[in-house]
């Protein structure tokens, strides 16, 4: 199939950096993320004896989700999906950024999210800046 997901594949091959972010919806992804994650079915079928395919050279990557309600609403599900992808993407080891009161506390207002979020940003334009 021809149509704008070559220019994805292209971009997740060459990136140096990939950032995720996604709000949980009942314990999962968006619909949509996961749409996406499914076009990169193609790379699996490179695996061979239940070895993951890797996209591109090995990449520094960060994960930011967002959920309300008590314990993340079982974010450990949406968690698992973003390494799952992640690992696919050759991020060995992804930063998670997460806000996970948002019924209560605005994911700008956490103060420990925006924190992350800051120090990964400086650290990244460190590298990119070097």
């Amino acid at each position: 199939m021809d149509d704008g997901m070559q220019e994805v594949y292209r971009a997740a091959e060459s990136a140096s950096r990939v950032a995720l972010a996604s709000p949980v919806y009942f314990g999962s992804l968006t619909g949509g993320l996961l749409d996406i994650m499914s076009r990169f079915q193609r790379y699996f079928k490179e695996g061979r004896n239940g070895v993951l395919p890797r996209v591109g050279p090995q990449k520094s990557g960060a994960v930011i989700l967002t959920a309300g309600g008590s314990g993340g609403c079982g974010a450990e599900n949406a968690e698992r999906q973003a390494r799952i992808f992640m690992k696919l993407l050759n991020v060995a080891e992804p930063v998670f950024i997460t806000s996970y009161q948002t019924d209560t506390v605005s994911a700008i207002e956490d103060r420990e999210a925006v924190g992350k979020a800051a120090e990964l940003r400086e650290k990244w334009l460190a590298e990119i800046l070097r």
